[in-house]
């Protein structure tokens, strides 16, 4: 609570504190805090590594941070290859995974009238190849 009410006095920059404005900035650090980008991509490798062959993962997530995290491990993921492009590739890395979505799916019009928190939403997919591991 007094962190919250000295972010938000911060803030606040003239106008009466609240604390609600402080939200973001705690946000952030138990985001931080908790490592939980990282946990993220873990968890995304490790669903991957555990599904059958051929099966498929679908991630949703709520922001642009979130969202990163999630392509950028997908991406590594379908493409392990750490070679220079303009040499043949030499460390034989073999995709584990085909993302199916190029680009994410966003919740219909319908959908957000009907259900407001889905606005932010980003769906993403990607199917584990049958390749022996």
């Amino acid at each position: 609570a007094a962190l919250a009410d000295l972010i938000a006095a911060t803030v606040a920059s003239g106008k009466p504190a609240r604390r609600i404005e402080a939200a973001p900035y705690l946000m952030a650090i138990r985001t931080e805090v908790n490592d939980e980008l990282g946990e993220l991509s873990r968890g995304i490798e490790a669903a991957i590594h555990s599904l059958s062959q051929t099966g498929k993962l679908v991630t949703l997530t709520w922001n642009s941070a979130e969202h990163h995290v999630c392509r950028q491990t997908l991406r590594q993921l379908a493409h392990p290859c750490t070679c220079p492009p303009a040499l043949p590739c030499v460390c034989h890395k073999k995709p584990l995974i085909r993302v199916l979505t190029h680009k994410s799916l966003y919740p219909s019009a319908e959908e957000v009238e009907a259900n407001p928190a889905s606005r932010s939403v980003r769906l993403t997919a990607a199917e584990k190849l049958g390749t022996d591991e």
